[in-house]
């Protein structure tokens, strides 16, 4: 639900989208109200083939980040079991435990955002 927030954002309101370009369909929300459902009852300022292709950008933008997600995982997992092992036998890590685990991590190849993602981003 948060990940889908932030996309929709970045979609709507920063214009980080390569096909729906730099435009900002919704506006920002005052803080005054600013409540669970306060952006429901305002209207729309776009078409219903915007409207479509906004939700394809958000779609896109979480799916990608999703397989990101999965790749980060599965290049990793051999360290994953191997802390996770760890845990069950310690109960615990300690923030210098922590801190090694994670810089043994392994990071993903290169691979430029914007043609994983279709993300444009801000300036």
């Amino acid at each position: 639900s948060k990940a889908t927030e932030i996309a929709r954002s970045m979609v709507v309101r920063f214009g980080m989208d390569t096909e729906l370009g730099q435009v900002s369909y919704e506006p920002e929300t005052s803080p005054m109200l600013d409540t669970p459902n306060s952006r429901d009852w305002q209207p729309r300022r776009y078409s219903e083939a915007t409207a479509g292709a906004i939700d394809a950008a958000v779609r896109k933008l979480i799916d990608g980040c999703f397989q990101r997600a999965l790749a980060i995982l599965s290049i990793n997992r051999p360290l994953l079991d191997q802390a996770a092992n760890d845990l069950l036998a310690k109960e615990t890590f300690s923030a210098a435990e922590l801190n090694e685990i994670a810089g043994r991590l392994s990071p993903l190849p290169a691979i430029v955002p914007d043609q994983m993602f279709g993300v444009r981003h801000a300036v």
